[in-house]
């Protein structure tokens, strides 16, 4: 380890925007690009993670479909940051265990920092749960591993670490801007390059970049920033020039009477047994990926373009249909929550999970999901769209 000292840790001020610049007008660009995009990144994405999971690839082959999903995923990371900077993504908190939610990222962040990037999981036994939004900390762990791979080009170690820290008021002089009480800590590091002292203080400024233009937005770690305000914690970083960075995330840990939410189930345990699933999608290309998913996973797929459509299959096959999983956003005068209503209405034990490429937002729009529904964000992993399906047919979602 090198004997360099770190600066001290920084607690960032919060992002204050661009004077002139409308954050409306980027809130209104984002949510009508997210969806038509989140569908193509579906397909992009998806295609590319099925076959990378095949084992008959040669390597130049693989090193193709990796660079591919690589791609594609930095493209959602930012399309998700557009959605959390300009107020389009809402918070959906849960009481959750962080360790399981980390090591489900684990083969994600492996494969985007690729193979020159040793990828480290020091997880603490014990932790406290936190209530948190899944899918927002799977956010902060990607964009900081962006951030850590563009600091190591010619690779190096990317280490996560989490740990429960109980702060007092003495503490605050070593973490200004923190709070006492409990906390789980989350920390990312890496061997990179560093971070200059006169550019540190500016990190988590929206549209700050050292980087050239084609490479960054300035938007990933204002829009972490952002999510850890969210859940009502804080920042604090770390850096030295040629030695590395480590950002420290602070959570507020959840009261000891709290329980965490199972998890979905891994990809090894997500099989189906022949269980028939309705999928109502508009996307051609999203419903026939969606439908080659599902099938590699032992379900059988009745497809519908839109509501109409659906409720035609339902009148045939309604009594051996186990689920229905539909996009919000359908293209008849039915929406994908009308048409749950109403399949629900006939058969009050049928799963649901309903998704879409607008993310959260939307359900403040839509109304809240019946019972016993869940919700899938586009683009959604094949791993974790099986997962979801699994959850939902064993009584998982409640």
């Amino acid at each position: 380890m090198s004997s360099k000292k770190r600066s001290s840790p920084l607690s960032p001020k919060a992002p204050t925007g661009i004077e002139g610049f409308d954050l409306q007008a980027l809130a209104q660009l984002a949510g009508g690009l997210a969806p038509a995009l989140n569908d193509l990144l579906t397909v992009i994405t998806g295609h590319a993670s099925l076959l990378l999971d095949r084992t008959d690839a040669d390597a130049p082959t693989r090193e193709s479909l990796n660079q591919i999903y690589t791609a594609g995923e930095r493209a959602v990371s930012l399309i998700r940051q557009l959605l959390l900077f300009s107020g389009r993504e809402t918070l959906h908190a849960q009481v959750l265990d962080l360790n399981p939610r980390i090591e489900e990222t684990g083969p994600v962040l492996r494969r985007v920092l690729g193979a020159e990037i040793s990828v480290e999981l020091r997880l603490a036994d014990g932790l406290p749960p936190v209530a948190a939004d899944a899918g927002m900390l799977e956010q902060i762990l990607l964009g900081l591993a962006w951030n850590a791979r563009d600091a190591m080009p010619h690779g190096g170690q990317f280490v996560v670490t989490t740990t429960t820290v109980e702060l007092a008021d003495a503490d605050m002089k070593k973490f200004p801007g923190g709070r006492p009480g409990n906390f789980v800590a989350l920390a990312v590091s890496d061997t990179g390059s560093g971070i200059a002292p006169e550019i540190l203080p500016r990190i988590f400024e929206p549209f700050f970049t050292t980087k050239a233009a084609r490479r960054s937005t300035g938007l990933g770690l204002a829009a972490i920033f952002g999510i850890v305000q969210q859940h009502h914690g804080w920042l604090a970083v770390e850096s030295t020039v040629g030695t590395g960075s480590t950002f420290n995330v602070f959570l507020p840990a959840a009261p000891p009477e709290a329980r965490a939410e199972t998890p979905e189930r891994a990809a090894g345990k997500s099989g189906g047994g022949g269980e028939a699933i309705l999928l109502v999608e508009d996307e051609a290309a999203v419903r026939e990926f969606t439908t080659a998913v599902l099938q590699r996973y032992g379900y059988r797929v009745l497809q519908a373009s839109n509501g109409t459509d659906a409720l035609e299959v339902w009148k045939w096959h309604g009594s051996r249909i186990a689920l229905l999983l539909t996009d919000l956003v359908l293209e008849d005068h039915m929406t994908g929550l009308d048409l749950a209503k109403k399949l629900r209405a006939a058969k009050p034990g049928l799963g649901v999970i309903c998704t879409s490429g607008y993310g959260r937002e939307i359900m403040a729009r839509s109304g809240a999901l019946p019972g016993g529904c869940h919700f899938l964000q586009k683009p959604c992993r094949p791993q974790a769209l099986a997962g979801a399906v699994r959850a939902v047919l064993d009584g998982q979602i409640p």
